[in-house]
């Protein structure tokens, strides 16, 4: 499976992710996204397999006027900003303090149309200037009735170069699966307007998030 997005490069996939979810007989190979590297620069991640129907996928990706550095600068430091980029965020607490590094684990809330989320993320991926790629395997999400519904969340950005001669514009890549214990609890979360409720959000917070990139350190 393909996202709807590409990008010039190979967009990370989560390593070590088998061991995080409950795997059924029925599997699927599922990809970020797919493209050719930009002159060997970013590796080829191996793929990841999650049961088939069990995810909700939503993405975006957008080009900031700004250099890879200073994205990945402003990445890093997602807990001072995090506020910043939706009235919908409460918190994105890294333990321990400081910016995001390699073994980062990060406590966050959120609420978005009534639907309360608590996360528990720990770090999958971080390679400098290129990926952060982490993950709460325990995802409590509490509906406006009260209804409370467990997955797991894999949040995914990527930085690559629109163009190498142009180091002042960069594309960054945001996408973040759902997981699903079952595909009946995947029905269920759809039928509940998940993607419609969480997809605008997201955008959302790209798009602060690269107004806030764009303004330079001041932010």
């Amino acid at each position: 499976m393909h996202c709807k997005y590409t990008m010039y490069g190979t967009c990370p996939t989560v390593q070590g992710l088998e061991r995080r979810i409950a795997m059924t007989q029925t599997t699927s190979t599922f990809k970020f996204a797919s493209a050719d590297p930009v002159k060997g620069r970013d590796k080829s991640p191996p793929d990841i397999k999650i049961g088939k129907n069990h995810y909700i996928l939503m993405e975006y990706k957008y080009s900031i006027n700004s250099s890879r550095n200073n994205v990945w600068n402003t990445l890093i430091r997602l807990e001072e900003i995090y506020h910043k980029t939706s009235p919908a965020h409460h918190f994105f607490r890294v333990r321990g303090g400081g910016p995001l590094a390699e073994k980062s684990v990060i406590d966050c809330e959120e609420t978005v149309d009534g639907q309360h989320v608590k996360h528990v993320f720990e770090m999958d991926r971080f390679e400098e200037n290129s990926c952060i790629v982490y993950s709460s395997k325990k995802t409590i999400t509490t509906m406006p009735n009260g209804n409370v519904f467990n997955s797991e969340t894999i949040c995914c950005f990527y930085i690559n170069d629109v163009d190498v001669l142009d180091l002042n514009k960069t594309d960054l890549y945001f996408a973040v699966l759902l997981v699903f214990p079952n595909p009946v609890i995947r029905f269920v979360a759809s039928l509940l307007g998940t993607y419609g409720t969480w997809k605008p959000h997201i955008v959302e917070e790209s798009l602060n998030l690269a107004r806030i990139i764009e303004s330079g350190p001041s932010h």
